[in-house]
């Protein structure tokens, strides 16, 4: 290995890149808090709701019904997915007509493609079969059953993934209320001889959703914006580790050079 003869100069190269480890790990530490959160808002806001006075319900000051999901509240009501969207099921080019070279749109072929909340495209393609429209909610069809992104942009999509164009509700809050009653996917799932789902399998899949599309939008205000800190700081910790990388890079090769 190489290394500086000063004993001085080794400990300063190793408090930087200390500092640098210790605001990584804080800042790892920061998004799992947040996440955190966020399934804690989305377990209460998903089933309890907002009631007109910006307030999230509970069983003892509020009525509730019965209902195939579950206790609701008097306010909202359980329907199939499939009433509240258009499903797309995807179809695959012949790989002849895939591309690395941008021509054509993009082409998704699953879930390997998934972001956070947007896919990555890798692949092209000319001879777009199926296609999701930008604001569709994009849907993992085959194992693993059930990853979510949202179409950023118009993708040809193959066959382990659908796509889902929201209608009657509004658009994020059908997304959140999607991923919370994804277990409901992974059941209808096992039922196959492989694990996918099929379309008519999303007209079983059933969400609960309030009937103002004015709660629907606060419900989905509030998890959007959790999602931004969230957002934020996997943002702070890329650069964070580019910055690390980088100083490695210089000081543990002696292109720079700490003072002592």
């Amino acid at each position: 290995i190489k290394y500086p003869k000063e004993k001085k100069e080794q400990e300063k190269i190793a408090k930087i890149l200390s500092t640098l480890d210790k605001a990584i790990e804080s800042t790892n530490r920061l998004i799992e808090k947040e996440k955190n959160i966020k399934i804690g808002l989305m377990n209460e806001l998903l089933t309890n709701g907002i009631d007109q006075n910006g307030q999230i319900r509970t069983k003892t000051t509020h009525a509730y019904k019965p209902s195939e999901l579950g206790l609701i509240p008097d306010e909202w009501e359980v329907k199939s997915f499939s009433k509240v969207a258009s499903i797309n099921m995807g179809q695959s080019p012949e790989s002849e007509f895939v591309n690395e070279n941008q021509i054509g749109i993009p082409f998704l072929q699953g879930n390997a493609e998934f972001g956070e909340k947007y896919p990555t495209e890798i692949y092209w393609t000319p001879e777009a079969k199926k296609v999701s429209k930008m604001n569709d909610i994009l849907i993992s069809v085959r194992a693993p059953v059930g990853d979510i992104n949202i179409s950023d942009k118009e993708y040809c999509i193959g066959r382990g993934l659908a796509s889902l164009t929201i209608k009657n509700i509004d658009l994020d809050f059908g997304y959140y209320a999607l991923i919370e009653e994804r277990y409901q996917l992974h059941r209808l799932a096992q039922g196959s001889t492989f694990l996918a789902i099929s379309k008519n399998d999303f007209d079983k899949l059933m969400i609960k959703v309030p009937t103002s599309k004015t709660e629907q939008k606060q419900i989905a205000k509030i998890l959007t914006t959790q999602d931004k800190k969230i957002q934020i700081e996997e943002t702070n910790l890329a650069k964070l580790k580019e910055l690390k990388k980088g100083l490695m890079n210089d000081l543990l090769s002696g292109k720079v050079r700490v003072k002592i």
